[in-house]
């Protein structure tokens, strides 16, 4: 067996560098407003460009604070523990779902316009 074998060594390739990097546990988690992630209960910080956005964490079971983030595809480097100090201190856009309650208050189908009556007549 060991002559078979053998005779076909320059058919086996050599483990790739990373190989470990395969074995690596997935899960899914959404960034929040405050660019937090969390995993079994560790609280990471997500670039400020992800939030909002349902990422993918890859991890090892023995090295769980070296977490990495990809978002469709592409790797945006290990996450860091939180600061809750430098957290708060970021500055963030106001998105699209963070506007003043008046501008929320548009007028849609189904809705009455401001500054109507709730007898179906409008000002």
């Amino acid at each position: 067996p060991f002559n078979r074998f053998a005779a076909h060594l320059e058919m086996i390739r050599a483990a790739p560098a990373d190989l470990d990097d395969h074995f690596r546990t997935e899960v899914r988690r959404r960034v929040g407003k405050d660019r937090v992630v969390t995993i079994d209960g560790t609280l990471f910080e997500a670039p400020t460009q992800l939030i909002g956005e349902q990422v993918a964490l890859l991890f090892h079971k023995q090295q769980p604070q070296r977490v990495e983030v990809f978002f469709k595809g592409r790797s945006y480097g290990l996450l860091r523990s939180l600061d809750p100090v430098i957290n708060t201190r970021v500055a963030r856009d106001l998105a699209a779902d963070e506007q003043p309650l008046a501008e929320k208050r548009a007028w849609r189908p189904g809705l009455l316009p401001l500054g109507s009556s709730s007898s179906g007549e409008t000002s």
